[in-house]
């Protein structure tokens, strides 16, 4: 379901704990307006943008802490 604000809420497990993770829908591409993040065969499926997004953010604050 698509969200019309452009947020979105992944729980993910990292270090042994469940964490939600607020996430928006902009995603990195290049120069040329292609992806950064890999992707399915289907260009319509946003979760696994989401959901890379998600763990991208997690992890990012191991860190930084």
């Amino acid at each position: 379901m698509i969200s019309p604000t452009g947020r979105y809420w992944v729980k993910v497990r990292f270090q042994g704990k469940e964490r939600l993770v607020e996430v928006d829908d902009k995603m990195p591409c290049d120069s040329k307006r292609r992806l950064l993040f890999p992707r399915t065969m289907n260009n319509f499926e946003i979760w696994p943008h989401l959901l890379l997004k998600a763990l991208v953010k997690v992890y990012s604050y191991k860190w930084f802490t």
